[in-house]
């Protein structure tokens, strides 16, 4: 603005108090003392002409602690202090390098989660070669296993202790199968967490929203590992559902107490 503009401002509105600040903000004539800031503003023309070309600032207010109202005035034709006009062509340039530099760190994280990936497929299959060995094991035992008979003749096992010879066997090596076959089911769902994971970095906000729901049904899951009864049961009808409303449908006609506790997750 003007000397002449910004003065009639002060005469228009009728301020009061009035004071000039270089800028750096720094004080070159203080605010005055009493209500006539045209008076102040005639001293604050006189310190202009002293003072070098630059950007000055008139700070003018109606009482002492009221709200400030600023005026900028140009002193010179060259305006030292002013930034310089940053071209469309340099921003479309450092726009372009973000987003370059964006698209390079998306492919590492993707490329990680690839190998993520490839080291889960083999481990999956080892553990699925593992599985089919202890598998062979229980057939190999099952077919050597005494038969069965009541024991009438003397010297014969009885049918409740080849029973339980049996039992101690089968746990023997039933219990790391089912181990095994629990942390099988586990790798593979893992597995399948990464795929999704993976391509829902490339697709819709819906896919994303899809991830949050199986994420709240693997984790109600593993709430429930403290009852093994109960999760042992969800997480066999989690397994062969294939997709969340699959797995309600039959969870609820399983459990309608744990179908109403899982409606209430979602």
């Amino acid at each position: 603005m003007t000397i002449a503009e910004i003065e009639k401002c002060i005469n228009d509105t009728e301020y009061k108090y009035c004071s000039l600040y270089d800028q750096y903000d720094k004080c070159i004539e203080s605010w005055n003392q009493k209500e006539n800031a045209l008076e102040k503003f005639e001293i604050i023309k006189k310190r202009l002409i002293t003072q070098p070309d630059g950007i000055y600032t008139i700070k003018c207010r109606n009482s002492i602690k009221g709200a400030i109202d600023l005026y900028e005035y140009k002193k010179g034709d060259q305006m030292i202090s002013e930034k310089p006009q940053i071209s469309v062509k340099y921003l479309e340039n450092d726009r372009i390098l973000q987003l370059s530099i964006e698209v390079e760190r998306l492919k590492a994280q993707i490329d990680r989660k690839e190998d993520k990936i490839q080291d889960l497929e083999k481990e999956v299959s080892l553990l699925i070669t593992e599985n089919n060995e202890l598998e062979d094991k229980i057939t190999e035992l099952e077919s050597n296993s005494a038969p069965v008979t009541l024991g009438e003749e003397t010297g014969t096992p009885t049918l409740m202790e080849s029973a339980k010879d049996f039992l101690g066997q089968l746990m023997e090596f039933g219990a790391p199968l089912l181990d095994k076959h629990f942390s099988l089911k586990e790798q593979a769902l893992n597995l399948e967490a990464m795929k999704i994971q993976n391509s829902g970095s490339r697709n819709s906000v819906q896919d994303q929203k899809r991830k949050e729901v199986v994420s709240k049904v693997e984790n109600w899951i593993n709430s429930k590992k403290d009852n093994p009864e109960v999760y042992n049961s969800i997480y066999a009808i989690y397994i062969n559902s294939g997709n969340v409303l699959k797995f309600s449908e039959m969870l609820k006609d399983n459990n309608e107490e744990l179908y109403n506790e899982f409606l209430t997750i979602i």
